[in-house]
């Protein structure tokens, strides 16, 4: 489906454009609120739930719709990374987000288990359609080519320029570094959102609350080193866009 490539618009504003409408029912939820509430209409018997599983169903069907676009423009291997890191986060916070209200129930209110649940499903089904979006966003544009665009510039439009491209890469170069993190947990923890020496908790009736701590030790190690990551190349690229800037001047 190469019509549906965005990387094939050579026009960068043109790309721009097409990607913010894409991105639009995800930033405003228009037109997602019409399709729940026509979904509604078309419903021929009454359900208890019925706009949360209408909105659900907006919603996968705007998924469909995102997924086959970064398909087609990044291919199946990047897709798939796309997913598994959305599906990661996605699970993750889902997860977290019912222990946690189950655990305290003051925190949600009137709403029953059924309600927290089809909330969690709604809340997974958002972060994996705007994660793919995101990284298929921020990687449709090239900062080698805008420094090389800018390198006759002059004036504040060159300086401007040049921070942004390198903005632009060290958002990219986050991107990939969590994806080379992901492997790295995998080899960890082969189960993804679970550890591998879980097996030695239940030596104790109390082994299983060992979860807490390691879910909170884990998010900070990885906090850690998705900032380490990021930040290590930056000093290399501020040279390199220094010495480009200093020379073209």
């Amino acid at each position: 489906m190469k019509w549906l490539n965005i990387s094939s618009i050579g026009t960068w504003w043109l790309r721009l454009l097409v990607l913010l409408l894409l991105g639009i029912p995800a930033l405003s939820g228009w037109p997602l609120t019409e399709v729940t509430t026509g979904i509604q209409m078309l419903v021929p018997f009454e359900l208890d739930r019925a706009g949360d599983i209408s909105d659900l169903v907006s919603w996968v069907v705007y998924s469909s719709i995102i997924w086959l676009v970064v398909f087609s423009s990044v291919g199946i291997r990047k897709f798939l990374e796309y997913l598994a890191a959305a599906f990661i986060i996605g699970l993750t916070t889902a997860l977290l987000g019912s222990v946690v209200r189950k655990a305290f129930p003051i925190l949600s209110g009137t709403m029953s288990a059924d309600e927290i649940s089809l909330r969690m499903v709604n809340l997974l089904l958002i972060i994996v359609t705007v994660v793919p979006y995101a990284l298929l966003f921020i990687n449709s544009f090239s900062a080698k080519n805008i420094i090389t665009k800018l390198t006759d510039a002059k004036g504040k439009r060159k300086t401007i320029g040049l921070h942004f491209a390198l903005l632009l890469r060290v958002i990219q170069h986050a991107g990939e570094v969590i994806f080379n993190l992901l492997e790295i947990w995998a080899e960890e923890h082969p189960d993804k959102i679970f550890p591998r020496h879980r097996r030695d908790w239940r030596a104790k009736w109390y082994s299983s609350a060992n979860m807490f701590p390691w879910a909170w030790g884990a998010v900070f190690s990885w906090i850690y080193a998705t900032m380490i990551h990021t930040f290590e190349p930056i000093p290399g690229m501020v040279d390199e866009v220094e010495n480009i800037n200093h020379y073209r001047r």
